[in-house]
């Protein structure tokens, strides 16, 4: 259900879903299966820092938010508070992390995972966030599904040219102008100028 690739480090990867969890230290060359002390392996969020290739981010189905800071070997939990809907992580900065829960919406904690808040100025549900170059970019779902971003931490939001339920949504560590998104379909579409345009197949 998740990659997750490190911009300091793009030669670690990780693999993460139901009952999966799985890490690569040559680019994706090779995978390695990572034992853990986590109560389960049903892994519906994952995300790994920016900054720090060895600290992860994991919720666990039935179980809550955990993380790690040598890879994913050994797990603290942080918080069982978090909505159980969970679909998705995504780390900012200044402890900031974000979360999407379905049809519970975006959240966001302020501390690092303990403590949690939905964002109230974000119509319909939230299946994907992504954090990149200070932007917030989100999925929503119901009557005005689509992508959104923000620029000021979840503050406000602009609806960007892309509609419809977005299952995944990746920006270029190379050049944020340039995004990725796929639909329910399966559709993928890309944009080369931040998301005002875009095509696909």
């Amino acid at each position: 259900m998740a990659l997750a690739l490190p911009a300091s480090n793009p030669q670690i990867q990780y693999a993460a879903g139901h009952n999966v969890f799985y890490k690569s230290s040559d680019a994706g060359e090779t995978w390695q299966r990572v034992t853990t002390n986590l109560p389960g392996t049903d892994i519906h969020g994952f995300a790994v820092d920016p900054t720090d290739a060895n600290r992860v981010y994991a919720f666990v189905v039935n179980f809550g938010l955990y993380t790690s800071a040598d890879g994913g070997a050994i797990w603290t939990e942080l918080s069982t508070a978090v909505p159980p809907s969970t679909y998705n992580l995504a780390v900012g900065e200044a402890n900031q992390l974000y979360l999407a829960a379905g049809e519970m919406g975006l959240w966001h904690s302020a501390d690092s995972g303990q403590t949690w808040l939905p964002f109230d100025n974000l119509s319909g549900g939230a299946v994907t966030v992504v954090y990149h170059s200070g932007k917030l970019y989100a999925a929503t779902l119901g009557p005005e599904a689509g992508l959104y971003v923000s620029s000021d931490a979840g503050a406000s939001w602009t609806r960007l040219g892309l509609s419809g339920t977005l299952l995944a949504v990746a920006v270029s560590p190379q050049d944020p102008r340039r995004l990725i998104a796929v639909n329910q379909y399966g559709e993928v579409f890309a944009s080369r100028d931040g998301g005002q345009t875009w095509g696909g197949n």
